[in-house]
This record gives structure tokens, sequence and C-alpha cells, in this order.
């Protein structure tokens, strides 16, 4: 990641889908985040990191289509290194409480 600018969970979450779906409002539908809002997320994660995230095909206000940059791969993979397992561990541990 670089230094100074860290994605929080949704928007993690969110890079995810673009890259698997390719389409915005897919991606922001899957992500449970509203297709307005994913957008702007987006557009503010291009603005922040030193360099695109994600592309849009067209127009980035009305465009649907969306394609992970190499850069922004590399960022949600570094992401997921450093947060999965601690994620993993709040959701085994709400589990528990639901179990008992």
């Amino acid at each position: 990641m670089e230094p100074g600018v860290m994605l929080c969970y949704n928007e993690a979450v969110l890079l995810n889908e673009v890259k698997a779906l390719g389409v915005l409002s897919k991606a922001a539908k899957v992500a449970k985040i509203n297709a307005a809002h994913a957008r702007e997320l987006i557009r503010e994660m291009n603005r922040t990191f030193s360099r695109p995230v994600v592309y849009f095909t067209g127009d980035a206000s009305d465009s649907d289509m969306v394609m992970l940059s190499g850069f922004g791969e590399k960022i949600v993979n570094a992401y997921w290194l450093k947060f999965e397992p601690i994620w993993l561990d709040i959701i085994d541990e709400r589990c528990r409480h639901i179990k008992t």
C-alpha cells in the first residue's frame, strides 16, 4: 500500500467485485453498496492514490463498465494479506456468540 493511504473494508470488497464482475452496478450490488456511492468511492480512490485503482470504460460519471488496474489489484491484495486474518477472527468470534 502507499504510505499514508489506506483502503477500508467496503472499498476492498468493492474492488474484489469489480475485478470479478467488471460491471460497477453488479459489483456494488454484490458488495451491498449503493451504486452511486460505489462510483463515488472509486472516483475518490482514483484521486487519492498516485495511480488509478479502477479504469472506467468511457465517462467515469456514467459508465457501468469498469476494470481493476494492475495497481488496484496490488493494493487490494495487500489489504487482504494484512487484514483478512483479523476479519476472519472477528467473524469466528461473532459465530461463537451466536451459537451460545
